[in-house]
């Protein structure tokens, strides 16, 4: 049966244009709309399997209409978004109130721009089918919102946390460093599946959220405890060790499982480097990204985390682990802040 999908825009090129893109494969498009009460609508008559919901609109944002759906008629919604500052903005804040993904908007009305993005759409579409998608009043939202700042202590971490996620991520790393205490010694590396242009965004958010301060990698950068480094999208992120001191770096290769950044490639030059005191989490996420990053940790001497098949927004990267026998420990998101911040106080105690 086709999957059944609601195209929200406020441009009448970009509902074409995705609509034209859809129906190219298995997927039916049911019906359009130019701005949120017209979507709200619709909805209610239509019954998609899929919305695929615009940013800024007229009468009713993206936004206003996101909590609209999640509140009353909860449907998987793909945010359909630009890389401006403002757009990746509220594009993450979506991912809060319930959005599954995103995907940026073509920069050009040329057909190579436009085209780069039909393959990824007609995946995420998919994707977001097999989601079962909860009302918002049932999200763990981490409200909780912190001031933190850059470390000045400087000190090398104790222990390093390596984390992978994908699809369903955003809001997962939101709860999973609403759990995380400012002091646990650790420097978290996170790896989240995202176009370039969003992660500043995710980055900034995260650190809003949390006691421990996120910042995204964009160049060479020096890793100290008590601070998260986010990989920038678009590009690999790598450990380096020298002289006993930690950094994080770009590389610019191709792109690996389909993605770039991946977590397979951070994770193993973190096993590379680090023995012991390391840990890496594989997150929700479609495909097995991180089940061979788990192996290279486990076979160093590092415990390995998969997040459990009931919390997932999709359970894919997870399942690939567990059943590649890489994972220690399967746990939902609290449970697993708390065993992770017990190994790094054991260990370190």
């Amino acid at each position: 049966m086709a999957i059944r999908v609601l195209v929200v825009d406020d441009s009448f090129f970009m509902r074409k244009l995705i609509s034209n893109i859809l129906t190219s494969d298995e997927i039916k498009v049911v019906g359009t709309a130019q701005n949120g009460l017209e979507a709200i609508e619709k909805l209610k008559k239509l019954k998609p399997d899929v919305i695929t919901l615009d940013v800024e609109m007229p009468i009713l944002d993206g936004l206003a209409t996101l909590r609209e759906i999640m509140e009353k008629y909860p449907t998987p919604v793909i945010m359909v978004s630009s890389h401006t500052a403002n757009e990746a903005q509220i594009t993450i804040q979506a991912f809060e109130l319930g959005a599954v993904d995103n995907i940026e908007k073509p920069r050009s009305q040329l057909w190579d721009d436009m085209s780069k993005i039909q393959q990824e759409l007609i995946d995420k579409v998919k994707t977001a089918s097999q989601i079962f998608v909860k009302s918002i009043s049932q999200h763990n939202r981490g409200t909780s919102s912190f001031q933190s700042t850059l470390s000045t202590s400087k000190n090398p971490p104790s222990y390093i946390v390596v984390i992978g996620a994908s699809t369903g991520g955003p809001r997962t790393l939101m709860e999973l460093f609403s759990y995380l205490p400012q002091d646990s010694g650790a420097a978290f590396l996170i790896v989240q599946h995202m176009a370039s242009g969003f992660t500043a965004a995710l980055a900034k958010h995260l650190s809003s959220i949390s006691q421990i301060p996120i910042q995204e990698v964009i160049h060479e950068t020096s890793i100290y405890q008590n601070c998260g480094y986010l990989a920038t999208g678009g590009k690999h992120m790598v450990l380096k060790k020298s002289n006993e001191k930690y950094k994080v770096g770009l590389e610019d290769g191709e792109t690996y499982l389909g993605v770039k950044p991946a977590i397979d490639i951070l994770m193993k030059s973190v096993a590379q480097n680090v023995q012991s005191t390391l840990i890496g989490v594989v997150l929700t996420g479609m495909g097995k990204d991180g089940t061979l990053g788990l192996k290279y940790i486990k076979a160093g001497g590092g415990i390995t985390f998969a997040q459990d098949a009931a919390s997932c927004i999709v359970y894919g990267m997870p399942r690939s682990a567990v059943e590649s026998k890489v994972v220690d420990f399967q746990e939902t998101i609290p449970q697993m802040a708390d065993k992770i911040v017990r190994i790094i106080k054991n260990k370190c105690d």
